[in-house]
């Protein structure tokens, strides 16, 4: 019989790193950093544990499970990082049992609620993570209080605290989802169209300003092989465009390596960003004239060199590949090295496309000295 409880607790061993949900499913940030992290996934599977047990032992089901769906969505929704889960995942576990522990311990309840919303971290869910059935608790001791029109206790004004602080919560959530990405898709099909970048442009504004900038670029491409336009006149042209914001980026490398502060370092690397900007841009307008084909060069220019900085950026710093669940740690690494080879190639793929039609795009195909360039010969 001894060997009993070793058998219970490997078992839990084996369990423990598991989350409560489908990894294979896993769709938002917060599913994806848990899957990914064997800590907060056995963190995950004992709150669901401690979850399951508060239920069964509650006086109020529907209660504890309306302040569960408020958790989820309003506190651990709104975590980006490992540490924020852990704060919020052992704070909620605390909770539940603290709540199964002290059920039908009215005064102690509301203690423990004056005690929650004094701390500095106090929320309608830490508020709502006491036990419901201290309402009826407190309304029981109320009916024993002296019956009249100005005397009321002030347990007796609990329930109507715990109730307006439910329909609180309830309404912010329900604000929340209203306003976010995910309701948006049951709502009007242009919903989406509405929302707003960082910088105040809505996202159709940012997709038709991309494809113009594309449609530009392909037309101009197009009157450089008709001869009425040029976009580089050579390659020396074309690798100083292409280069320089490698090379600004080199530069304030090289003076964070030096110790310079990030405000001088930010000033160099600007420094040679707007000094080549202003030799593409004079060698652009010499070959090109005051004409509509000299803003049309500048920002075929632009658009590919953008295109192809944002692509090596998601290439090379990509987000991490996450383990699925039940996935052998072999079979993940092996999976981490071919992707890895496959971003490689796709790099070279890329770079390789990109060199040859800059260099189509040169109007001469030879390199010039860069002394006759910086002196616009």
């Amino acid at each position: 019989m001894k060997i009993l409880p070793f058998l219970f607790g490997w078992l839990l061993c084996m369990t423990a790193h598991a989350a409560s949900f489908d990894c294979a499913k896993a769709s938002t940030s917060v599913e994806q950093i848990i899957c990914s992290d064997l800590e907060l996934s056995s963190l995950d599977e004992q709150l669901h544990a401690t979850y399951q047990q508060a239920l069964a032992d509650s006086a109020d089901p529907a209660a504890l499970r309306s302040a569960q769906r408020r958790w989820n969505a309003d506190v651990k929704g709104g975590c980006q990082d490992k540490e924020c889960l852990l704060a919020v995942y052992t704070r909620r576990i605390a909770q539940i049992s603290g709540s199964a522990s002290s059920a039908g311990r009215a005064p102690g309840n509301a203690d423990a609620m004056a005690e929650r919303s004094d701390r500095p971290d106090a929320s309608i869910e830490n508020l709502a993570a006491v036990p419901m059935d201290m309402s009826a608790s407190a309304a029981g001791e109320a009916e024993n209080q002296p019956s009249g029109k100005d005397q009321q206790s002030p347990l007796s004004a609990a329930p109507t605290q715990s109730g307006s602080l439910d329909e609180q919560a309830g309404s912010e959530t329900s604000n929340q989802v209203q306003s976010s990405p995910a309701a948006a898709d049951d709502g009007a099909p242009g919903d989406d169209a509405a929302l707003s970048s960082p910088n105040g442009l809505s996202t159709l504004t940012l997709k038709v300003a991309g494809a113009g900038l594309l449609l530009i670029a392909a037309l101009s491409m197009y009157l450089h092989a008709q001869g009425k336009l040029t976009i580089y006149s050579d390659y020396t042209d074309a690798s100083v465009t292409a280069l320089t914001p490698l090379i600004a980026f080199a530069v304030y490398g090289g003076a964070k390596f030096f110790e310079m502060q990030d405000k001088s370092a930010l000033v160099a690397a600007m420094a040679v960003l707007v000094f080549a900007a202003g030799l593409i841009f004079v060698h652009t307008f010499r070959h090109n004239g005051v004409s509509i084909y000299f803003p049309m060069a500048l920002i075929t220019k632009l658009t590919i060199i953008s295109l192809y900085y944002v692509l090596m950026a998601i290439l090379l710093f990509p987000s991490g590949t996450t383990r699925r669940k039940g996935e052998r740690v072999a079979s993940f690494e092996a999976r981490e090295r071919r992707e890895a080879r496959e971003r490689a190639a796709l790099v070279a793929a890329a770079t390789g496309s990109f060199i040859a039609l800059s260099g189509w795009m040169c109007r001469r195909g030879e390199f010039t000295s860069f002394k006759r360039y910086l002196t616009f010969r």
